[in-house]
C-alpha cells in the first residue's frame, strides 16, 4: 500500500474528495472502546481548548498493561472510492504507539470488508501517532483502497508506553476519513 505522511490539509484537494465519514469520539454508536485491564479513566467527551475530545488518563496501578484500542463504526465506501485519506488530532503525555501486528486490537489499522461482509484484508496506519504535544496535532494517512472493499473501519490503538499515573493520558478529536474516486488522485489535486 502506497502511503505518505503529509502536513497540510490544502494538498488534498477538497473537491476531489467523497467524504465517508467523520464522527465524534462521544458517540457511542460510532467508536467502540476497548482498554485491555480497564484501568485507564475514559472520558468521551472531554473538553480541551474549547472543542470536544476524547481522553483516556493513566491508571493508578504502575504495573497495569494499559493497552487501548478505538474501532470506528463500520464506513461504507462509495463503488467509484480508489484512495482514502484520513485525518485525526492528536495529543499525549508522551509518545505512544504499537509496531503493527495483524489481528492485533491495540495498534493502529484500517480493516477491509468485502460485499459479503468478510474480513478481507487489514493495513497498518504508521503515520497516525500521539505524540507529547502542548497542542492537538494533526496526523494523516492516505493510501489505496483494496479491489473489491466495500466497507472499511479504522483502529486507533496504543499498547506502549503504559499510561501511568493521573498525568499521562493519549487524546483524540476531529476524525476524518474521506475517500478519493478511482482515476483522480490526491497527488493531482
Amino acid at each position: 500500500m502506497k502511503r505518505a505522511l503529509f502536513s497540510v490539509a490544502a494538498a488534498c484537494g477538497g473537491a476531489l474528495l467523497s467524504l465517508a465519514g467523520e464522527f465524534d469520539f462521544s458517540d457511542e454508536q460510532a467508536w467502540q472502546i476497548k482498554n485491555y485491564e480497564n484501568k485507564l479513566t475514559i472520558d468521551r467527551a472531554a473538553v480541551v481548548d474549547g472543542a470536544p475530545c476524547f481522553v483516556a488518563r493513566g491508571a493508578a496501578d504502575k504495573k497495569a498493561d494499559t493497552a487501548l484500542s478505538l474501532l470506528s463504526k463500520r464506513i461504507s465506501l462509495p463503488s467509484d472510492a480508489g484512495e482514502f485519506m484520513l485525518s485525526v488530532e492528536t495529543r499525549g503525555s508522551k509518545l505512544s504507539y504499537q509496531t503493527f501486528k495483524k489481528g492485533s486490537s491495540y495498534c493502529n489499522g484500517i480493516l477491509w470488508y468485502g460485499a459479503d461482509g468478510a474480513l478481507m484484508g487489514e493495513d497498518p496506519l504508521p503515520h497516525v501517532l500521539v505524540t507529547p504535544a502542548h497542542d492537538f496535532q494533526r496526523m494523516y494517512e492516505w493510501g489505496k483502497i483494496p479491489s473489491g472493499a466495500v466497507a472499511c473501519e479504522i483502529r486507533l490503538g496504543t499498547d506502549h508506553p503504559n499510561l501511568v499515573g493521573a498525568d499521562d493520558f493519549v487524546s483524540y478529536r476531529n476524525f476524518r476519513f474521506r475517500t478519493i474516486p478511482k482515476g483522480e488522485s490526491r497527488e493531482a489535486a
